[in-house]
């Protein structure tokens, strides 16, 4: 079982569904989300490449990427152009 995050290491993980092949689970710290089917580079702290780790320390350094429009949002621009 894991208990912590693949990503930043901490233990904010919560499962967040089910199946009858693999489990989806989540950190509530860097919002990292992965299956219980991955590879154990992927899943594993430490056997994943320090490149793509995080500090969940220097989360807030972190560049911001913006959301995503909805596509509610893009028809309407679409409609008003």
């Amino acid at each position: 079982m894991i208990d912590h995050c693949p990503r930043c290491a901490t233990k904010d993980i919560s499962l967040v569904r089910t199946t009858s092949q693999w489990t989806l689970f989540r950190c509530g710290t860097c919002s990292f989300t992965w299956r219980s089917t991955e590879p154990d580079s992927v899943i594993h702290f430490e056997q994943r490449p320090a490149d793509f780790r995080l500090d969940p320390h220097n989360l807030t350094a972190l560049r911001q990427v913006l959301p995503t429009p909805t596509s509610a949002g893009r028809r309407a621009r679409h409609r008003d152009a």
